[in-house]
């Protein structure tokens, strides 16, 4: 006896095999916006009598195109934005930077060398750069990166920075102050209010306020750089005499999402379910 088959009609078949090859390709997107973003790590360092400069990047090389492109010029723009050549030789970015740091080190070394001759002073500093670009932090749809560098030229001491930027890998989208629904909002201004009091270890307000240059407590300004995603939530930087004295160092604290999650926009919220 013949076996008998069933045959499906065509345009079943169709729309099947349709919802098939969408499925697959869906998934195969889904994993090319949240693969792991692939780095280097490429370095320069020139060490004299008189220099020390040393830069150490963490450089993107792999994923997806936006986000490389996105993550790089944030590299190079916040190096100098000097940088003509192709983003795709990150060698050539940080030697390019780096070497630029030793030009203008050096300028200030023959002042420092001239200034000595002429008053008798034999002591010429070591002038310093060193710059670190790190990715910190990264997430099936984000990644942080930080840039923190430290600098001496002269005088009574140094100085130090830190920040950071947050990129969503599907297009690479750079969120900064704008990932606030409202930047004014009572909720978020209370947490930052909060956070420096933990950094400060301060009780009140009035105690704050004695720590900070010019800024009252229900006024505290957005940091210069906008905050940025760590595992422990938005972190908040504030560079040295942004707020406060020296001595107080960079003003830094920490605000669980749980905290300002209704504080912020829908494209950055819901990558951080």
């Amino acid at each position: 006896m013949k076996k008998s088959f069933v045959h499906a009609p065509l345009s079943y078949i169709l729309v099947l095999t349709f919802v098939l090859l969408f499925a697959f390709s869906s998934c195969g997107t889904h994993h090319a916006d949240s693969q792991a973003l692939e780095t280097d790590s490429l370095s320069y360092t020139k060490y004299t009598k008189t220099l020390d400069v040393s830069y150490k990047v963490e450089y993107p090389i792999g994923g997806n195109k936006a986000l490389l492109r996105s993550i790089r010029e944030f590299i190079s723009e916040s190096l100098g934005d000097g940088y003509a050549g192709d983003l795709d030789e990150g060698d050539s970015l940080v030697a390019y930077y780096a070497k630029a740091d030793v030009d203008s080190l050096d300028g200030l070394v023959k002042e420092y060398e001239d200034a000595a001759k002429e008053y008798g002073d034999s002591e010429v500093p070591q002038l310093l750069s060193h710059v670190t670009v790190s990715k910190a932090y990264e997430t099936d749809n984000l990644v942080t990166y930080i840039i923190t560098t430290e600098s001496y030229t002269g005088g009574a001491h140094g100085g130090h920075t830190e920040f950071g930027a947050t990129f969503r890998k599907s297009d690479g989208r750079k969120f900064g102050s704008d990932m606030f629904v409202n930047r004014y909002a009572d909720g978020l201004t209370s947490a930052m209010k909060q956070g420096l009091m933990r950094y400060f270890k301060v009780s009140n307000e009035a105690q704050l306020r004695e720590n900070l240059m010019d800024v009252e407590p229900y006024d505290i300004p957005m940091p210069q750089y906008p905050p940025y995603l760590t595992s422990e939530g938005l972190t908040f930087t504030y560079q040295e005499y942004e707020i406060a004295a020296y001595a107080a160092g960079r003003p830094t604290f920490t605000i669980p999402l749980s905290q300002i999650k209704p504080q912020l926009i829908k494209a950055f919220a819901n990558e951080v379910k």
